[in-house]
């Protein structure tokens, strides 16, 4: 009885993860970016390809404290990252490929 209902929790904790990986991924890194640049970040939606191998950013928006002219730090409509996964573990990560689609930077 207890081995089927640690299998059932296991498998509801696996299918849960599957189904909502975007949003998990999304909020560790918000949360990340945040405590680094100790800014508010917003992030609009973050797909994971694991075909290509790649994580999309889209509608990043860094946000300057009270008190500056712009609301923004800086904006970018898409960002592609391409992690070296056999270095990700590593002191230092690696990316294949860092693009930005329409970056502002607001000074």
């Amino acid at each position: 009885m207890i081995f089927r209902l640690l299998t059932f929790i296991l498998f509801l904790l696996i299918f849960t993860i599957i189904i909502f990986q975007n949003y998990f991924i999304k909020k560790i890194l918000v949360y990340g970016l945040q405590n680094a640049t100790e800014k508010k970040i917003s992030i609009e939606n973050v797909n994971l390809n694991l075909k290509e191998k790649s994580i999309t950013l889209n509608e990043i928006k860094i946000y300057n404290p009270d008190g500056f002219i712009f609301q923004y730090f800086f904006t970018c409509k898409k960002i592609i990252i391409s992690p070296n996964f056999e270095k990700i573990f590593k002191s230092v990560i690696e990316f294949d490929n860092l693009i930005f689609y329409d970056p502002i930077i607001f000074l």
